[in-house]
């Protein structure tokens, strides 16, 4: 298996780079949103920073006023469209912004997948060794696992299934 995941290798250095660059982004993202709390609806928040009421921003959009109450209480249970914000913020003079923000660094996400990649890989070797007779020495496996975690981490099937 490692001989086939070394000849999938990523560059390793262009990988390590893509991993900073990106956790300094996401970081930068987390920030933002950590001072600014919890917003339950952006229409709202808006609209009221503003000093827009409803009315005027319905007025805004060319809609009915049950529409913009409609459309902030679908914001509220996450079933509006981004279209329909993107929409509603450019009658705010606002532009949407989307994006995902990791719940840990992405160096962390990646890490904890080749470890478990590695440790199934370790298990299912150690269990053909074993119907083989051959018990594999504990010192060993912390060994392949570490190498088996760096050959995974820079490889295209560190989130392939199996």
């Amino acid at each position: 298996m490692i001989s086939y995941i070394v000849l999938y290798m990523k560059d390793k250095r262009k990988v390590d780079q893509i991993i900073r660059i990106s956790d300094k982004k996401f970081n930068l993202l987390k920030d933002s949103f950590s001072s600014i709390g919890s917003v339950e609806s952006w229409i709202e928040f808006t609209r009221n920073a503003l000093g827009m009421t409803v009315s005027q921003l319905a007025k805004r959009l060319g809609l009915a006023q049950s529409v913009v109450t409609n459309a902030k209480n679908r914001e509220i249970k996450g079933s509006i469209t981004l279209g329909k914000l993107s929409e509603i913020a450019d009658a705010m003079n606002c532009d949407l912004v989307y994006g995902f923000v990791p719940r840990e660094s992405i160096e962390q996400i990646i890490n904890r997948q080749s470890k478990l990649k590695a440790i199934s890989i370790i298990e299912e070797t150690n269990l053909h060794m074993e119907l083989e007779e051959q018990n594999p020495d504990e010192n060993e496996n912390d060994r392949r696992e570490q190498d088996i975690i760096d050959e995974i981490k820079y490889s295209k099937f560190l989130w392939d299934e199996k």
